[in-house]
């Protein structure tokens, strides 16, 4: 047998059990993992970084063994030596010391497999490889983005920054970075959200204080400004059709006041369960969370929408955004995928629209940067629904931020709202404002 130490061989375990359950998450494997070997939290963070490394390559990974292992491996190596591959791959151990666990394996082709990769003519095949992506969704990236769709790519295979979101119900964001230096967590401000703080050095910080006490919650810088450009007023109704956990939901409640409302929608028990968790850390009792049937909406909720300020339809989607936190995504993300999820963000869309009040916002929103998902839905819905407008987003941007000038991420005319990890920094956002016209 291979030697490996104990967490190596966790990881192993949590692939095996991932090609058992295909439907599982990663998170979901590791927490229940975690739980049953009562890790500890530096020995999570090295199992998590060991796992998802191994799923962002798994395409360079069979590419590396096609050319270095010769005669192929044998099954019950399949786990280990996959492993074995993917750590020195991404530089996290030396050939020298994979060729002592494995000596017949040619460690140096191993090495030179990301250059040779590189030299691949075929754009499509190249990003297959590079990102461990579906042959389908590589050639879309090639047709989207020409020949940015390689930097696009390797800014999803990135290390995604540690971003939080200050909570207003707590104090400001400036209260919070004293607080968090008094613990010996350094943060700086985000460049753009106007409540967000990036750490500057790891730190456990769901055990902070300030955590404890709801100050923050962790939250992507682009998924913060997506928030923003909901833009309710002070003691307004905001709906959120599409909560989920909640870190949209939990911003609006923030910025609506003690005095607002806002209602929150999710066909998930689980989830608003998380909701009301943390809604309750963060003391912000003015937020409702409701279980909703797919297809349709209660009157009680109907009329809610009827009378609110805001509604965000926060769409499920193919999740490409926000492929560098969620790498299993990878080998999701295909034509039927996007197809069927496309057909959900329609008719949440459409309904919504329909029911928006006169003079009201809509504000759609995913994580990811496919048109058909994104300007498409959004120019579908303005054809079906009659009254509806667009609102160029750099004018809400502008009386948030507070900036004049043209913003990096918004689209050319200012209309939509869209982010990239390798232009931007963030998660791949996409967000559209939507508006009832009063006659």
């Amino acid at each position: 047998m291979i030697p490996l130490d104990r967490l190596d061989a966790l990881v192993v375990a949590l692939w095996e059990q991932k090609i058992k359950d295909s439907k599982a998450s990663a998170m979901q494997l590791m927490r229940k993992l975690f739980r049953e070997q009562g890790l500890r939290p530096k020995q999570q963070k090295r199992v998590k970084s060991l796992f998802h490394q191994w799923l962002s390559t798994e395409a360079l990974v069979e590419y590396a063994l096609e050319n270095s292992a010769p005669g192929g491996i044998i099954g019950v190596l399949a786990g280990p030596v996959r492993l074995l591959v993917s750590r020195v791959l991404a530089g996290d151990l030396s050939p020298k010391e994979a060729r002592k666990k494995i000596p017949w394996m040619a460690w140096d082709v191993v090495v030179g497999i990301p250059q040779e990769v590189q030299k691949i003519p075929d754009l499509p095949r190249r990003l297959e490889l590079l990102g461990s992506i579906s042959p389908w969704l590589a050639r879309r990236l090639s047709e989207v983005f020409g020949e940015e769709a390689q930097p696009c790519l390797e800014g999803l295979l990135g290390k995604a920054p540690v971003t939080i979101r200050s909570n207003p119900l707590w104090g400001t964001r400036e209260d919070l970075q004293v607080s968090l230096e008094e613990e010996d967590i350094l943060t700086r401000q985000c460049s753009y959200a106007p409540y967000g703080l990036v750490l500057e050095k790891p730190a456990q910080l769901l055990r902070s204080r300030a955590f404890r006490e709801g100050a923050f919650e962790l939250q992507d810088e682009a998924s913060q400004l997506v928030a923003s450009l909901v833009f309710p007023p002070l003691g307004g109704l905001v709906l959120d059709a599409c909560a989920g956990a909640g870190g949209k939901a939990l911003a609006l409640g923030g910025m609506v006041g003690k005095n607002g409302r806002v209602v929150a929608l999710d066909t998930s028990a689980s989830r608003l369960s998380d909701l009301r968790r943390r809604a309750r850390r963060a003391r912000a009792d003015h937020i409702e969370g409701f279980r909703v049937p797919q297809e349709r909406w209660p009157p009680r909720i109907i009329e809610i929408a009827r009378k609110a300020d805001r509604i965000l339809v926060d769409a499920p989607c193919s999740g490409l955004g926000s492929l560098r936190r969620n790498p299993d995504l990878r080998g999701r993300i295909h034509e039927n995928e996007v197809r069927r999820v496309r057909a959900i963000q329609l008719r949440l869309l459409e309904r919504a629209a329909q029911i928006l009040a006169p003079g009201a916002l809509l504000v759609y929103a995913t994580c990811t940067f496919l048109p058909e998902e994104n300007q498409e839905i959004v120019d579908e819905i303005c054809q079906r629904v009659p009254g509806l407008e667009r609102v160029p987003v750099a004018e809400i941007f502008a009386r948030i931020l507070e900036e004049s000038g043209p913003l990096p991420f918004t689209t050319e005319e200012g209309m939509f709202f869209q982010s990239f990890p390798h232009r931007h920094g963030m998660d791949g956002f996409f967000g559209a404002v939507l508006r009832k016209r009063r006659s």
